[in-house]
């Protein structure tokens, strides 16, 4: 396989060093001595002065002051946020902002939320974040289910999460959102509207883009669920087994508001700009503000943000018309995030984002170069004598090349990472994504047309994209059903190798690059070595 020639990459440089200084700050903590700071400003002022003389010189300089300052970057952050664990449990009244929801029912709620106001003796931890689970008074039910945005009071108990040294499960990922504390058994005293004009402006439009949902549903909250889900980001509309479905076929990341949905919404809005003819080269300014009214107004999701910020990366990386932006654009949105919060390296969201595209730009884009080059399926025919019929079926051939091309890559990549943190494996994954992705990219263009034209007081024609929207979810539960009935759709795991898993997906990114900087000009059979050793590789680990 061979692709075009490799992009250059400088920021890797930063990158690669940074990110590994953090997690050996994660691993091996030690009190920071005041000369670790000298050391790491004197490498990175001596590669700055002899970048442009020798470059065998600043290379050795710039990579250990760069992993230093990940190093004492992660290693700060940690000590300042473990050291709420001195603080025993108590009860609280607070009043919460919800920012994300796990389960919302009439009976129950759970997420995580901003501390707006707390007793004067728990002042101290206002305007932080707190996970929480609260029911209404015993006996009743909340009158609507709590959405992103809502304000509620309450009085619960106030604790804090398991140890720090405590690296797994659902405490290391709250810990690694920057939630340090636990408010449960909690019982609602009242629900309030936003306090600030923004806010109560953000809920609205919030609520707006939900109902406009809706229309066209005759049951209208049952009905419009896995819609509501997947366009707003509210996962607690799937019932049980609705998740159950999209999750042990790999495609539960459709209803995380992420990369798939801000790429859509991009797309949709550069559109949009395009056709009312706005000045193309000002495009991005109106683009990316829609964008962002998109991501907080489904309650700003840390993926929601970090593919704002890949599209901006990009939308700046093609303004200094530098050679293919989107790999640029990858690593500098990925050092932007890891500079404002390095614990998000450890979020599971961040590894599965950022090594997901770097494996369909690095090996699924070019795979699929080659594969669609090889696909030919009329050669004696001149191509200004096709037919319509030819012609449509050339492109749809090159559409599921690449399509299994980018599914194969992506599946690839996160294929440690699902054993990890969902201990299971979806056998036929990459052949449901194939059609998922599509499907689920429709939808969301169906979303965006149909809360468009609800804004310019045209319900009629928002009813007409819900029913097609309502029809793709339909045709994707179906597919999934029927994939379903094959049975051993997935493989599940107990006690998975987490540390070997890590490694595996390490030593994937540096073959990645490895093969992408040599344009995969290796053997065909080492080509289809790599995927099969590595797929069996990470199952022979997960069963470990």
């Amino acid at each position: 396989m061979s692709a075009e020639f490799p992009t250059r990459i400088p920021l890797l440089w930063l990158l690669a060093p940074f990110a590994l200084g953090i997690i050996a700050g994660r691993l091996f903590p030690t009190e920071i001595h005041p000369g670790v700071y000298a050391i790491a400003i004197i490498f990175a002022f001596v590669a700055a002065a002899i970048a442009k003389r020798r470059v065998a010189l600043w290379v050795p300089m710039l990579l250990p002051a760069t992993a230093m300052t990940g190093y004492v970057y992660i290693v700060q952050t940690d000590e300042v946020f473990n050291s709420s664990y001195e603080y025993p449990e108590r009860e609280a009244t607070l009043t919460l902002e919800i920012s994300r929801l796990y389960e919302s029912t009439h009976l129950k709620t759970r997420g995580i939320a901003r501390i707006s106001d707390a007793e004067s003796h728990l002042n101290h931890f206002q305007d932080q974040e707190t996970y929480f689970s609260v029911e209404p008074v015993k006996g009743e039910t909340f009158e609507e289910t709590l959405k992103i945005g809502s304000v509620l009071r309450a009085r619960g108990v106030l604790s804090f999460l398991d140890s720090p040294e405590n690296h797994q499960g659902f405490s290391s990922y709250l810990r690694n959102s920057g939630v340090a504390t636990l408010f449960s058994r909690a019982t609602v005293i009242s629900v309030e509207t936003p306090r600030s004009s923004w806010n109560r402006w953000l809920h609205k439009l919030r609520s707006l883009a939900s109902h406009t949902l809706t229309l066209g549903f005759t049951g209208s909250e049952s009905e419009s669920g896995p819609y509501r889900a997947m366009m707003l980001g509210m996962k607690s509309e799937l019932t049980r087994e609705q998740g159950q479905l999209f999750l042990e076929n790999g495609a539960m990341h459709l209803f995380a508001i992420s990369g798939l949905h801000i790429g859509v919404i991009a797309a949709c809005g550069h559109t949009l700009f395009l056709l009312v003819r706005f000045p193309k080269n000002w495009i991005p300014i109106p683009n990316i503000v829609l964008i962002g009214l998109f991501v907080m107004m489904t309650g700003g999701a840390p993926s929601a943000w970090r593919a704002l910020l890949m599209i901006a990366c990009y939308y700046l990386c093609l303004s200094s018309k530098r050679q293919a932006a989107s790999l640029n654009a990858l690593v500098l949105s990925a050092l932007i995030c890891l500079i404002v919060d390095p614990l998000q390296l450890f979020l599971a969201g961040f590894q599965l984002s950022y090594t997901t595209v770097a494996a369909i730009l690095l090996y699924g884009v070019p795979m699929g170069s080659v594969l669609t080059k090889k696909w030919a399926p009329f050669t004696g025919i001149p191509r200004d004598q096709w037919t319509l019929p030819r012609d449509a079926l050339d492109k749809t051939g090159r559409f599921f090349i690449n399509s299994f091309a980018i599914s194969f890559a992506a599946f690839i990549a996160s294929s440690a990472f699902s054993i990890v943190y969902f201990n299971t494996v979806p056998i036929f994954g990459v052949f449901a994504n194939v059609i998922m992705l599509p499907l689920a990219s429709l939808a969301i263009i169906s979303g965006f047309l149909s809360i468009a034209f609800a804004s310019l007081c045209l319900s009629p024609i928002s009813i007409l994209f819900n029913n097609a929207a309502h029809l793709i979810i339909w045709a994707m539960q179906t597919c999934l059903k029927a994939i379903d009935q094959f049975g051993y759709t997935h493989i599940r795991f107990s006690d998975p190798s987490v540390s070997i898993l890590f490694g595996l997906s390490l030593s994937l990114m540096v073959f990645l690059c490895y093969g992408y900087n040599r344009a995969w000009g290796f053997r065909a059979r080492w080509l289809t070595l790599f995927p099969v050793s590595y797929t069996i590789l990470c199952l022979a680990a997960g069963m470990v």
